[in-house]
């Protein structure tokens, strides 16, 4: 979770959290689930109709692989939803829906990025050639070309602009 929100910061992208409780009021055009390993079945049915309708979903780990008791699920139906057959390695989902997997958790891969190069790029005010600059794009991409997302306002700053 910190990851993702360090991405979402750090490429300047207007995000909403949404829980259980707030899954109602959600009307975005994308959605991330950062390892949201639990999942009820009332949610996968929210969540089916929200790419039904045409919305882009953003998952990785294990989200989805546990019931809201923490019981390991035999099949995951996010998976299952998702069209992946083995969801290992998988990077995006066939049938023209806005979806992507990233089993490895793009949040958790950046914020181990930030933790080892982000003072010394901030103090040398420059981040490109990084790993954490890697990354950044890499979500970026799969922001805009596999779910879609173009937001209504764009902001083109430096990473270091959000910690300002």
């Amino acid at each position: 979770f910190r990851g993702m929100m360090f991405l979402l910061l750090q490429t300047h992208t207007e995000f909403q959290i949404v829980t259980p409780r707030t899954r109602a009021d959600f009307a975005g055009d994308a959605l991330i689930l950062p390892d949201v390993k639990c999942l009820d079945d009332a949610e996968i049915a929210w969540l089916k109709d929200y790419i039904n309708a045409g919305k882009g979903l953003l998952a990785s780990g294990e989200s989805g692989s546990y019931d809201e008791c923490r019981q390991r699920r035999e099949v995951n139906p996010l998976q299952r939803l998702l069209t992946m057959e083995d969801p290992v390695g998988s990077d995006a989902v066939p049938g023209g829906k806005k979806i992507a997997y990233r089993p490895d958790g793009p949040g958790k891969a950046y914020y181990k990025a930030v933790r080892q190069e982000y003072n010394a790029a901030a103090y040398a005010g420059k981040y490109s050639g990084t790993e954490f600059s890697r990354l950044l794009e890499n979500f970026s991409r799969t922001l805009r070309d596999d779910l879609g997302y173009r937001p209504a306002v764009t902001v083109e700053a430096s990473p270091f602009v959000s910690s300002q």
